[in-house]
């Protein structure tokens, strides 16, 4: 949720995303070694907030002109769980 807050210009990127981005501009992982002597759960709450801060980011800046594709994408699905979460939170 805070990664989609972030998309929508509020606060600052959660530590897991700041540190996916990082990851991304660099082309490394956060510690030495492989994918398997990162922390426990680390690499995959990074994705999940990468995957949350693109999801919204289509969804806010999507072209009205092409919203049916964009309402059968997997970033939409990401999306609507955003919008409930933010109905019922």
């Amino acid at each position: 949720m805070a990664a989609a807050e972030y998309a929508d210009g509020k606060g600052s990127p959660p530590d897991e995303l700041r540190l996916a981005f990082r990851c991304q501009q660099w082309g490394t992982l956060p510690h030495s070694g492989g994918l398997l002597d990162q922390p426990a759960g680390l690499v995959e709450r990074m994705t999940i907030a990468v995957n949350v801060y693109n999801a919204w980011k289509s969804y806010i800046s999507r072209d009205p002109k092409n919203d049916a594709a964009f309402f059968k994408s997997d970033a939409w699905q990401v999306a609507k769980q955003v919008l409930e979460l933010r109905k019922h939170g």
